[in-house]
């Protein structure tokens, strides 16, 4: 008989039902906060972990293909830059979400959470890293906590970073041994895996289909829409996809900001 953990199945039921359990993402609202990044061990030799995902409208995929794994939709981007359908592959693209530990000042009752952010973001904490005033602001003993401005612009949903800037004194990460030994506990820190599970070839390969507006017909699958005729291919057992000159194409325009678009799935 297999030797299950009924302990971690539980906390898995959980995660997936929305119930029990602390969410690992941060999400901070507009305003000032103050952080205490910590580094995340992993291969890449960078304090964060970086993952790929396609924002299709009010869906967002894990890629598979940074995995090394078959993806329909990078299948299908190739295919487009084959076919010089060149705004097709770039709203389909990957995007890439950068995510740090954090510690949020007076919320330490909440442990080390993610929090996951975009490019701007991630330049700027990347600088503050090569700032010789500052060095490895994660260092439990003498790093720095950093302070961010969160605001929202003229027709923005979500708040955004406006500012960041690190404390000028070195501080510790916590003075209670004991809480501090939690947050260090590498076997414990937050998975972004566990935030956002892959999902499988054919879950992908249906979410596209809906995306691009794409039907079955006796025929073969049909993405209904207007532009050139040209050929693409969804799946890698799907028969041709071929866009009509009568009917509406499916909206694949980028409508919103990137850091907007994951500020909204990030919560």
């Amino acid at each position: 008989m297999a030797n299950f953990d009924l302990d971690a199945i539980k906390r898995k039921l959980a995660q997936l039902s929305g119930k029990g359990g602390k969410s690992v993402l941060w999400k901070p609202k507009e305003g000032e906060h103050v952080i205490r990044l910590i580094s995340i061990p992993n291969d890449s030799g960078m304090p964060f972990i970086e993952r790929w995902f396609y924002y299709l409208g009010m869906n967002t995929i894990v890629s598979p293909f940074q995995f090394g794994k078959p993806d329909p939709i990078k299948e299908l981007i190739d295919q487009c830059w084959a076919s010089n359908d060149r705004e097709t592959a770039k709203t389909l693209s990957a995007k890439r979400r950068t995510y740090a530990a954090v510690v949020v000042r007076g919320e330490e009752d909440k442990g080390v959470q993610l929090w996951g952010f975009g490019v701007k973001v991630y330049q700027q904490l990347l600088n503050i890293f090569m700032d010789a005033d500052y060095g490895d602001i994660t260092d439990p003993d003498k790093g720095h906590d950093i302070k961010i401005t969160l605001a929202k612009q003229q027709g923005q949903e979500y708040a955004q970073v406006a500012s960041m800037m690190p404390k000028p004194k070195a501080s510790k990460l916590s003075t209670d041994q004991k809480q501090l030994s939690a947050w260090l506990d590498m076997d414990k820190l937050p998975s972004i895996d566990d935030a956002y599970p892959e999902k499988t070839y054919e879950q992908i390969n249906s979410i596209l289909k809906g995306f691009l507006g794409v039907s079955e017909t006796p025929n073969g699958t049909v993405r209904e829409g207007s532009g050139g005729i040209q050929t693409l291919h969804v799946g890698a057992n799907e028969s041709n996809v071929k866009p009509s000159k009568q009917t509406p194409v499916a909206d694949v325009s980028v409508t919103k900001s990137l850091d907007e678009a994951f500020a909204e799935f990030d919560r």
